[in-house]
Order: structure tokens, then C-alpha cells, then sequence
């Protein structure tokens, strides 16, 4: 949808821990209104709620970022897309229900299902669209159980380009820290570990 605004909340948390955050550049580069916030700040919300009213009264649409996958997911997505159109009939944004399509989440498609009907995902010419994007997926050695992490791999390094230069650490400490953490706490051979031992602590609390 083009009607988004990106909130950013913990601006005081930046604040204090000398994170400079160019809001103006987000949203140059989002391609949407980015507004910061403190959610314990009644004023800070404010300006939200205000962000809110203009992009419902507003008769231009923006034009948001468009995430970008690798060349192989783009041309799957291409073989999909033209048919989720033309049954969705502009109920859900076609290029995001065509990958999860493709990627299968089982929960997710009955909640399409529930929205769409449940004839949506039985019609043939979207389940040879189907067939054929995974096939030219698998050809390209992308199996089904690897295709969240090559979209997931690509989001990430999309963030980490639109952050580039908009989101600055004064203590650089703060940053290199942070991100030790992150791979301790969601590396696929610690999280687990790191989660049991968590769970343990709480126990035996």
C-alpha cells in the first residue's frame, strides 16, 4: 500500500546512547512519511496522530520503496504475479502475496484463503503460474526450505543500505556491541542454547 508511515519509537533511547537518526533522509529513501516518537511522550505522539490524519486526507499517494530480490526470486515473482492480480482484484498488494505464495507458509495462505475465498488457490491457471515459478526457482538451486533466507538475506541488506549514512553512532561502541549481541542471540548454532539457558534461569528464579 502506499498509504504508510513509518513510525521510529525509543528516540529518547537513541538520544541517550548518541544514535543520530536523519528522519528526513528514511523518508527520502522509504519513500513515505517517517515519523520519530517516544511513546511515553504525549507530544511525540501527537505529531504521529497528526502524520496519520494528513496521509487519510491526502488525495496523492505516495511512492514507497520497493524491495528488491535477487534476479532469480524477481523472475518467479513475475511468473506469479500477473494471475494473484487479476483474482485479487487489488484486495491485497499482488507482488507480496506472490512470494508468500511461493514460500508456502501454511498459516498465512488459510488467512488469504479466509480473505480471498477458498477457490482463490484452486484456480488452475494460478496453480500452473505456481508450478511453473517454483520449478524455475528449484532450477536456479533455490529449494523451498532456503527461499525465506535468500528474501530474508536480501531485506536485511536493503536496511543496512537505506541506513547507510542515516543512522549514525557518535560512540561507535554502542554499535559493534549491539550487533555482537545480535549475532549471539540470533545465530542459528547459539539462539537455541542461548534461549534453553534463559528459559532455565527463569525456572529456577
Amino acid at each position: 500500500s502506499s498509504n504508510v508511515i513509518v513510525c521510529v519509537n525509543l528516540m529518547d533511547e537513541a538520544r541517550r546512547k548518541k544514535i543520530n537518526i536523519d528522519l528526513k533522509k528514511l523518508e527520502e529513501r522509504l519513500g513515505v512519511p517517517v515519523i520519530g516518537v517516544t511513546a511515553r511522550k504525549k507530544k511525540s505522539l501527537k505529531r504521529l496522530l497528526d502524520a496519520l490524519d494528513l496521509t487519510c486526507e491526502q488525495k496523492t499517494a505516495n511512492t514507497p520503496y520497493i524491495m528488491r530480490y535477487s534476479p532469480e526470486i524477481e523472475s518467479a515473482i513475475a511468473l506469479v504475479e500477473p494471475e494473484v492480480k487479476r483474482l485479487s482484484q487489488g484486495k491485497i498488494n499482488s507482488r507480496w502475496l506472490s512470494l508468500k505464495l511461493l514460500d508456502g507458509d501454511s498459516s498465512l495462505i488459510k488467512e488469504i484463503c479466509a480473505c480471498l475465498g477458498d477457490d482463490f488457490l484452486k484456480n488452475p491457471a494460478l496453480f500452473a503460474a505456481l508450478n511453473k515459478a517454483k520449478f524455475s526457482l528449484e532450477k536456479a538451486g533455490i529449494k523451498p526450505q532456503n527461499l525465506k533466507d535468500n528474501t530474508v538475506s536480501a531485506i536485511v541488506a536493503a536496511a543496512e543500505k537505506i541506513c547507510d549514512g542515516a543512522v549514525t553512532y557518535e560512540k561507535k561502541q554502542y554499535s559493534e556491541r549491539d550487533r555482537r549481541l545480535d549475532r549471539l542471540l540470533t545465530g542459528k548454532l547459539t539462539a537455541y542454547p542461548v534461549m534453553l539457558l534463559l528459559l532455565g534461569f527463569i525456572f529456577w528464579l
